[in-house]
């Protein structure tokens, strides 16, 4: 359960003609327990006081569902590229992260997108922890329309990240084929 939690802090200034200022804060908490954007662990890897609040600000919902909107402010770039793709079956898979691609975020935001040739993965980060995804709908030539789910999520301190992805049918014909799911490396060129 999320909750919005202001913090108004008051600093007095003695001096010539004394004046108070007021700076107001705005952050979301939630339990210890939800998982952290840039995180794979099971339990909540940025907890702030020892396990009751967490200290990642945008846990308020998924970090992946934020403005796709174009990029702004003054904008920070790495090159990235994705390999070893590992794939659980031998049916067609629409994986976007593909070859060389560009990582790119608000240098002073924390909203941040991964695009490679066939398609861009929106999200968050947070230092060099990023919780990126995409979706996209397409045919295995079995009659039946899929819905594939993506996330790259991880932090580059590490020198690469992972990507995920499943897919699920979302029409069918009654005969389609079983669902796929992969992993992915993305890392520095």
């Amino acid at each position: 359960m999320s909750r919005t939690r202001v913090a108004l802090v008051v600093v007095w200034l003695a001096g010539c003609g004394a004046r108070t200022i007021l700076k107001v804060r705005t952050y979301l908490e939630d339990a210890a327990d939800t998982i952290d954007a840039g995180t794979t662990e099971p339990a909540d890897a940025f907890v702030a006081d020892g396990g009751t609040t967490d200290a990642w600000y945008l846990d308020g919902g998924d970090p992946c569902g934020v403005d796709r909107s174009p990029l702004v402010g003054m904008i920070c770039e790495e090159s990235i590229v994705a390999h070893n793709l590992s794939i659980s079956c031998t049916d067609v898979v629409d994986v976007l992260a593909q070859g060389e691609g560009i990582l790119r975020w608000e240098c002073n935001g924390h909203r941040a997108e991964a695009s490679f040739a066939s398609g861009v993965y929106h999200g968050t980060r947070t230092g060099h922890s990023f919780a990126l995804c995409t979706s996209t709908q397409f045919g295995k030539g079995d009659q039946c329309q899929w819905l594939s789910s993506q996330r790259i999520d991880g932090t580059l301190d590490r020198g690469e990240i992972m990507m995920s992805y499943h897919d699920s049918v979302i029409l069918s014909d009654g005969a389609c084929n079983a669902p796929c799911t992969a992993t992915e490396v993305i890392g520095h060129p």
